[in-house]
């Protein structure tokens, strides 16, 4: 068995990967109370960070910018409109896969997938 020499509940900061830092928490509990009491604690501290305006939780994000949706604004070609429908389906194929990528990745969770 290991044995510890200093218990004292701590906190430990870790930065991941430039997306916010990682906290870990250290403490004693009754073992068959271990879920209990960490729900307990992790409820008290989101709880607390509600409370702070200036805390905002970091997550990886994606964001696809589409310079021929998005971009300046352009006078229409006349007699053109086939190549802007195929070009605006090649993009949102490209965003759907973009973002089926980032699903699996667990990065984005779509509401309809019922997690």
């Amino acid at each position: 068995y290991i044995v510890y020499s200093k218990l004292t509940p701590t906190v430990y900061t870790h930065v991941k990967d430039d997306h916010g830092i990682i906290l870990t928490i250290r403490y004693l509990s009754i073992p068959r109370r271990r879920r209990s009491t960490a729900q307990e604690l992790w409820e008290a501290i989101l709880t607390e960070f509600a409370h702070q305006n200036d805390i905002s939780f970091a997550y990886p994000t994606y964001r696809w910018y589409s310079r021929a949706l998005e971009g300046p604004a352009r006078p229409p070609i006349a007699g053109d409109d086939s190549k802007i429908d195929e070009l605006v389906d090649q993009l949102n194929t490209l965003n759907d896969a973009l973002l089926a990528k980032a699903t699996r990745n667990g990065a984005v969770h779509r509401p309809d997938e019922g997690r």
